[in-house]
Parts: structure tokens; C-alpha cells; sequence
């Protein structure tokens, strides 16, 4: 089960281990965090990302 929330013109996704944050113009960024509770941002993420932008 996932939890969405929306807040102003971004909202976000809960995922497994992580979040998805979506602005209204597409744009996203998706995060994982580590059992330690670092974030986990990667290339495949930072792909995404750049991808995701108008």
C-alpha cells in the first residue's frame, strides 16, 4: 500500500523504502533512504529527474 499526499503545487508518493515528489509541471524526484536513515540518490534517480523536466 502506497500513501500520497499534496501540498501547494507538489505532492508525493510513499514507496517502499522511499518517496516520489511530483510538482504540477511533471517534474519528479524520487529518493530511497537507507535502514540508517540516509538518503539514497542515484544516477538512475538523477536520470529520472532530468528526464522528468519540461
Amino acid at each position: 500500500m502506497s500513501r500520497s499526499e499534496h501540498g501547494g503545487t507538489y505532492s508525493y508518493k510513499v514507496h517502499g523504502a522511499g518517496r516520489r515528489f511530483m510538482s504540477d509541471n511533471g517534474t519528479e524526484v524520487d529518493v530511497d533512504f537507507a535502514a540508517d536513515g540516509n538518503e539514497v540518490f542515484d544516477l538512475w534517480r538523477l536520470r529520472g529527474y532530468g528526464l522528468s523536466l519540461p
